[in-house]
């Protein structure tokens, strides 16, 4: 071996030592910082040391005689000993935002599916809520298709296998589905903030209002799949051939096409609760129903559902979207929503004015527009139902609205500023002196001194 080649042998061990040594280090004082820090605190991670340094630390303070028998700050948030910490009524609201996200996130859970109960006749499930006076109203029926449109659902998916990868397509959009697919697996909070200016940092509370919309979602979707146990594709023809691993529970309602469809719906009617500062609230539904058609076809691409059972989804997660707003803000809801699987040939949705996939037309269903309650599949019925409200519900919705401006005070688009008055100074930087130019806006026309 050369000395050129030795020398460079060293150089790249060095290079991939110091590599290592520099990556062994953050690991270690991320994993520190996780022992030591609020992680270890939690008993998220448990650490001894930690224990045993407050436990040293407490009797510290004792023997400095700095800890007292009481707090000497008020508040019922705060001080057990403040009289205001009882004055309360039970069962508060307000009450929520001092417990930590997962336990607020259950009993959000618990009022939003409060009531709810599930029940076959026949060859229809439906899904029922009830009324102020108690009474169970259906909110959504489904029933199960025949074995003969499953197999020509299921034909139109092993077709769809070829728009995967297509990688001389001029269409970005078409030229790899797989990374779409891959990255919707879990639920594509991505894509839902790329599409809206939301951060859950900055917007808590719509997250939460999201993850309950999911959650609820989720719920129903099973049962649903479990009480009418449709096939998937794959059982079918071995040509789909999917993707990814096929989940373990049945096919109809799909369950990406349900949660994507309550969730944009969802936020639409936040966003139109009131009156907002948006130029357009049409193009904030076609953007929104966009969305969830993409992310509901990309499964459909993927292998696992067939068209009928995104279209199933699509019902289900806009009628929950409705369900659970009306419940947030005690309004009523004027529909109720029937997938009718049993009655479906293949005939009828062979159909060309029938959408056997979620084109443009396909995802404008609007069961509040007569216009657009109709999508040759789906039957949307009108009947006004009043549920019970929930003071929780009510909370969380009002604040995820306050996270998108206070909508009385807010012009859009936010004007400028009236320029009022213009100052001349003189600037010295480095010894050299330069002329600047201030402005002041309304409402701050003193001289610049």
């Amino acid at each position: 071996m050369s000395l050129e080649s030795l020398q460079s042998s060293a150089s790249s061990a060095s290079s991939a030592s110091s590599a290592s040594s520099a990556s062994s280090a953050s690991s270690a004082s991320s994993a520190s910082s996780a022992m030591n820090g609020l992680t270890g605190y939690a008993g998220a991670i448990v650490n001894p040391a930690l224990t045993a340094a407050i436990e040293s630390t407490r009797q510290y303070l004792v023997k400095s005689n700095v800890l007292t028998d009481t707090w000497s700050l008020s508040g019922k948030f705060f001080n057990a000993n403040d009289q205001d910490a009882y004055t309360s009524p039970l069962d508060d609201a307000g009450q929520l935002i001092r417990w930590q996200p997962d336990c607020r996130a259950t009993v959000l859970t618990f009022e939003a599916m409060a009531g709810i109960s599930f029940g076959v006749k026949g060859d229809l499930a439906t899904l029922f809520s009830p009324d102020v006076q108690g009474n169970p109203v259906p909110v959504i029926a489904m029933s199960r298709p025949r074995k003969a449109v499953l197999a020509q659902q299921s034909a139109l998916v092993a077709q769809a296998a070829s728009s995967r990868l297509m990688p001389k397509s001029d269409d970005v959009a078409s030229r790899d589905r797989l990374t779409e697919i891959g990255s919707q697996v879990v639920p594509p909070f991505a894509f839902w903030c790329a599409a809206l200016p939301i951060h859950p940092d900055r917007m808590p509370r719509t997250i939460e209002l999201i993850n309950l919309t999911l959650t609820m979602a989720s719920l129903v979707e099973q049962r649903f799949k479990h009480a009418l146990a449709v096939p998937r594709p794959h059982n079918f023809s071995p040509r789909v051939f999917p993707a990814l691993l096929t989940p373990g529970h049945a096919s109809l309602p799909s369950g990406h096409a349900t949660e994507a469809f309550a969730v944009s719906n969802i936020l639409h009617l936040l966003m139109t609760s009131g009156n907002y500062p948006l130029a357009d609230k049409t193009e904030l539904r076609k953007l929104l129903l966009a969305l969830a058609a993409r992310i509901a076809d990309n499964r459909q691409v993927a292998g696992f559902h067939t068209p009928i059972d995104t279209i199933a989804g699509r019902l289900l997660g806009t009628t929950l979207a409705h369900y659970l707003a009306a419940r947030c803000q005690n309004t009523k809801m004027t529909f109720i929503g029937e997938f009718p699987g049993a009655t479906l040939s293949v005939d009828k949705i062979s159909n060309k004015l029938t959408p056997n996939a979620l084109n443009e037309t396909g995802c404008e269903l609007d069961p509040l527009d007569e216009s657009k309650n109709e999508d040759g599949i789906c039957t949307i019925t009108q009947q006004t139902s009043i549920f019970n409200s929930s003071a929780a519900l009510t909370w969380l919705w009002n604040r995820a609205c306050d996270e998108w401006g206070p909508a009385a005070t807010m012009e859009w688009p936010i004007p400028a500023p009236a320029v009022v008055s213009e100052a001349r100074f003189e600037v010295k930087r480095n010894g050299k002196s330069a002329v600047r130019t201030a402005v002041r806006p309304k409402g701050k026309a003193e001289a610049i001194q």
